[in-house]
């Protein structure tokens, strides 16, 4: 800026002042610089609203460039974002004077961003970032995470799942049905501490072992019910699953009386007694079959009746044990069998599962 005096027409003196800005100058240019080549996208707003920095990051996300956007007004150039969060955000910034971090889900092309906006020289600064992925990623394991719960609410077993220091970290509704502890009283806490009468069950050495091998275990266990379980290493600890098989081990145990009751029967009857299935591999050999015939049951059982009795197999023992199973049908006959020098009287009746077979 400078003066001159003049005396009639003509320049007398010349005065002025000027400063040196070459450090300023270049601390913009430095600035300007580090903005342009930072990983967050920038820009800047005037008290106006205007747009007075864009960096290459915000060109690359917001698809406009610099000279698209400098001098005009935001809400001209993303119309769409008037009356959204980063509108209500950024006026209040602008009021308060307070910085304000936030996320944002823009209109204009669907996809989530972090926002930084602080106030500067009458204006804002905003640094912001697309998070879309990592926001859909944490979407997506929240709907994930409440899917595997729906599943593991819903499922017939019981489950739970512990640390590698058995603090129980999921505790199902069916598992509070069969073991009486609500999720409450367990989550949280020692598995052992509130089970202590269950430490010298099979369970406990199970669990241990499962943790020691990283293999998983299957196994029945007794706890005021029959349990059914199979436990999984899960990262550094436990997935158990188990059922509730009171009623299968109370016909086991039903079906083995009824079966030593038939046994009981099958070796006191004064008749021998063998049965096979219908491949003819003998499943039953009674103590009169041995003394009879002549061979023990472990010489026999597993074995195919017509191999073991190979010369039996053109006599009338083959066709009429052969003509009650395919009829399914009662057989009685009387039969010479040479290879002892006997005849028999025999009796075979075809059932579900083969052939049984009385003679003396």
């Amino acid at each position: 800026m400078g003066k001159s005096e003049r005396v009639g027409n003509k320049c007398n003196k010349i005065y002025g002042s000027f400063q040196d800005i070459h450090a300023s100058k270049v601390l913009e240019i430095q600035i300007s610089e580090i903005l342009a080549s930072i990983s967050d996208a920038f820009y800047a707003l005037n008290s106006n609203w205007e747009f007075t920095y864009f960096n290459r990051e915000a060109e690359r996300l917001l698809l406009h460039t610099e000279a698209e956007v400098l001098g005009r007004n935001i809400w001209e150039v993303f119309p769409e974002a008037v009356g959204t969060p980063v509108f209500e955000v950024y006026e209040r910034v602008a009021a308060t004077g307070k910085p304000e971090s936030f996320e944002y889900l823009f209109p204009g092309d669907g996809k989530w961003y972090e926002i930084n906006a602080s106030p500067s020289n009458n204006g804002i600064s905003c640094y912001f970032k697309n998070t879309d992925v990592r926001k859909r990623s944490a979407e997506e394991l929240v709907r994930a995470d409440a899917e595997k719960r729906r599943i593991l609410e819903s499922i017939g077993d019981a489950f739970f799942t512990t640390t590698g220091d058995f603090v129980v970290t999921y505790w199902n509704a069916r598992a509070e049905d069969l073991l009486g502890i609500t999720r409450q009283q367990i989550l949280g806490k020692n598995l052992w501490e509130v089970f202590p009468d269950a430490v010298n069950l099979p369970s406990y050495t199970h669990y241990r072992r499962v943790l020691d091998t990283k293999e998983s275990a299957s196994f029945e266990d007794f706890y005021g019910r029959w349990l059914e379980v199979n436990a999984h290493p899960a990262g550094d600890g436990l997935s158990v699953f188990f059922r509730d098989i009171s009623i299968k081990k109370e016909a086991e145990e039903n079906l083995r009386k009824a079966f030593e009751e038939k046994n009981t029967i099958l070796e006191s009857i004064g008749d021998a007694f063998f049965a096979v299935d219908h491949e003819w591999t003998i499943t039953y050999w009674n103590r009169e079959a041995e003394r009879v015939l002549g061979r023990s049951r472990e010489q026999v059982l597993g074995t195919n009746l017509w191999v073991s009795y190979a010369d039996a197999v053109d006599s009338d023992f083959y066709r009429q044990y052969h003509h009650a199973m395919a009829t399914g049908s009662k057989v009685t006959f009387e039969e010479y069998y040479p290879a002892i020098e006997k005849w028999f009287e025999v009796s075979a009746y075809p059932s579900a599962d083969g052939l049984s077979v009385y003679f003396k």
